[in-house]
């Protein structure tokens, strides 16, 4: 069901790969309903757990539903993630949802977006995948040698700090 939600991989995928693991179906409604009552389960997740992370992602991922484009906004501290899809966007969103205003007990992770900012009590910290997404785009479009630069950069720092594999 992770596969699903998440949007990794459609619904027919999703029955191919059970079918092709455990040998067996769950008919796409039943699914579908189970989905749907984790939704409603985890609809009040609790923000103020959020809100004590020592660090706090936050993003908003863009979908396509019945035609019209919808947001789905994002926060993960270290072992908790809410995801909320709320009816409009904007800054009067990030007000309405209230973690990103409060937040101040740490280190709020998050792309180059204005409305992040307003959060002016805590520090910041740019999401490194979005940086490198960015230097990719630019490098494609631009092919200016200090993306190129910067990008190379970017994944030694990134390097240092991944835990070092053992060898066999």
């Amino acid at each position: 069901s992770i596969l699903l939600v998440s949007q990794m991989a459609s619904l027919n995928r999703r029955q191919s790969l059970r079918r092709s693991m455990v040998g067996e179906l769950i008919a796409p409604a039943s699914r579908l309903k189970y989905i749907l009552w984790l939704y409603y389960a985890l609809e009040d997740w609790p923000r103020e757990q959020l809100l004590a992370q020592p660090s706090l992602a936050v993003d908003e991922i863009s979908l396509r539903v019945e035609r019209s484009k919808q947001w789905t906004h994002v926060y993960a501290g270290r072992d908790l993630t809410g995801k909320l899809r709320p009816r409009k966007g904007g800054q009067e969103t990030i007000e309405t949802i209230h973690i990103i205003p409060p937040y101040g007990c740490g280190t709020m992770i998050h792309d180059c977006c204005s409305s992040h900012f307003s959060c002016d009590h805590g520090d910041h910290g740019l999401c490194g995948s979005h940086l490198l997404r960015e230097l990719v785009f630019v490098i494609a479009r631009n092919g200016y040698p200090w993306a190129y630069n910067m990008k190379r950069l970017l994944g030694k720092v990134v390097q240092k700090f991944l835990p070092q594999r053992r060898s066999s």
